[in-house]
């Protein structure tokens, strides 16, 4: 397309817009209702994200990480912990604990058994009583003691059930009462007196104080994740990072929302595009007829529509700033998560409306001058088809020993799925079409076309095969593989030859 016809094609687009300026503007409305609701639906659900996980609060602990293990998932001992992915030195201090959950007067508990010297609990938090000496001595929070109303030297009964069901009961003696400033304190016991209850050594606690010279919690969390896959971890975070997935499960139907939203905004654009172009068929038909090329029709319908959509995106823009000074968490939105939502919205908004003009634009561009004033159907992949796409060896033989050409159509049940436009006796010349097939609503075409001149000897109604004879003896044929007539060459050969064998065999027992 030179200067003069896309000056002259712009030219007429922009009267076209003008003409058609109510189709056009409302794909301005659908692009720019599509890209603000967007945007605002968007930074709405990170703002309520961002409330919600501000509310949250992080757990105050003694120690950095605590696995919970189970039986599944044992405590690895340190020297056997698999090597960090960062490999650095993450471990400052850890230590290992035994907990067990059972039943008491208080109803049920857990209870923690602490090493003797452990570096996580320790004795500074005590402020009535000892400490743990015997196995039989329990420390509890000094607000389970206002709770229930416990003293020192009170006995403390808890009750464990065993694998084969019979239920234990263990006696300890309230030693002393601690308090701390921190989350999750639990009553405190021996290790050797939790094994005992849970009649099994192995500890089932880890606590863990990272280095934060030489590292951080999130590598320390995603270590002992690789170490222990299904164990509970407890840390400072634990509970931001729960209340951002759940909110994430929360906010997943509103995202799906954000998909509608252009779905929606897309069939309404094509639907707007198609009717447009259904109206504007013999307009087509005309700019056709005079010479227009496909191209220039391309480029005209392309202008005409993409413009609406291009200048809809920037009212989209528009809106969005109008109602943000009016709406008051908008302000809430971090810059540079609006400026994703911005770019976002418009890749998305501009990729659909491309996605829903494209259809009737290139039914616009291969539709033919007759196809358009007569109202057919506009088939937008064609196929011209002048030989066998499948042969046989028998046919192929047929077409050398009988100088013929085979054509095959698509039958079902001996009706051709399609148009015969040929019948056996016809006369035809190259290039002719004889049948014709629609697919897929008109959208896709096949033309099966004579591949000689020549007469119409034979068609097989159960298998679909035409038989051309040539009037030219010499006429060219295509170039099947050559080892598919071979194979049958020899395949007739062979039977020919056992033929052969059965008659001379059956002559030698008749004349006996």
């Amino acid at each position: 397309m030179n200067m003069i016809s896309f000056v002259a094609t712009t030219q007429l687009a922009l009267k076209n817009i003008w003409r058609w300026r109510w189709r056009l503007l409302t794909i301005f409305i659908l692009v720019a209702g599509s890209f603000a609701l967007f945007v605002l639906y968007s930074g709405m659900l990170t703002v309520s994200s961002q409330i919600g996980v501000a509310q949250t609060v992080e757990l105050n602990l003694p120690y950095d990480l605590m696995v919970m293990g189970d039986q599944n998932s044992p405590i690895i001992p340190e020297s056997q912990l698999p090597t960090p992915k960062f490999r650095r030195p993450i471990l400052k201090k850890a230590e290992t604990g035994s907990s067990i959950i059972v039943k008491s007067e208080t109803g049920q508990i857990e209870l923690l058994g602490i090493e003797e010297n452990s570096h996580f609990f320790k004795s500074d938090f005590l402020i009535e009583g000892n400490w743990l000496v015997d196995e039989d001595d329990i420390v509890l929070p000094s607000q389970m003691a206002d709770q229930f109303d416990l003293s020192l030297g009170d006995e403390f009964y808890v009750y464990n059930i065993l694998q084969d069901g019979v239920q234990v009961q263990y006696k300890f003696i309230i030693s002393g009462f601690y308090q701390t400033d921190y989350d999750l304190d639990l009553p405190l016991i021996k290790t050797e007196s939790a094994a005992l209850i849970r009649q099994d050594a192995a500890p089932n606690r880890f606590f863990i104080q990272y280095n934060r010279a030489e590292s951080e919690l999130p590598h320390l969390v995603e270590w002992m994740r690789a170490a222990y896959p299904d164990a509970v971890l407890i840390y400072p975070t634990v509970t931001t990072d729960m209340g951002t997935a759940l909110l994430q499960q929360i906010f997943q139907p509103g995202r799906w929302l954000l998909v509608l939203i252009f779905m929606f905004m897309g069939i309404g654009v094509l639907t707007v595009a198609f009717i447009t172009f259904l109206e504007r068929r013999r307009e087509l038909a005309i700019m056709k007829s005079i010479g227009v090329s496909n191209g220039q029709i391309v480029y005209a319908l392309g202008l005409e529509q993409g413009s609406a959509g291009l200048v809809g995106v920037i009212a989209g823009m528009i809106i969005v700033m109008l109602l943000g000074q009016r709406i008051s968490w908008f302000s809430a939105i971090p810059s540079s998560e609006l400026a994703k939502f911005v770019l976002q919205g418009s890749f998305y908004t501009l990729a659909v409306m491309i996605a829903a003009i494209s259809f009737p634009t290139i039914l616009a561009k291969v539709a033919t001058v007759n196809q358009l004033l007569f109202a057919r159907n506009i088939p937008i992949v064609r196929t011209d088809i002048d030989h066998l796409a499948k042969p046989t060896g028998w046919i192929l033989m047929r077409e050398d020993k009988e100088n013929l050409r085979f054509l095959k159509f698509d039958v079902v049940d001996g009706r051709i799925e399609g148009i015969l436009l040929k019948e056996v006796g016809d006369r035809v010349k190259e290039g002719e079409v004889v049948a014709t097939q629609e697919m897929y609503l008109g959208l896709r075409y096949h033309e099966w076309r004579s591949p000689c001149d020549g007469e119409v000897v034979e068609y097989n109604r159960d298998s679909g095969h035409m038989a051309i004879k040539p009037d030219d003896p010499e006429a060219g044929r295509y170039p099947y593989p050559a080892h598919i007539l071979q194979d049958e060459i020899r395949h007739q050969k062979n039977l020919e030859q056992g033929r052969r064998r059965a008659r001379l065999e059956n002559s030698v027992q008749t004349s006996k």
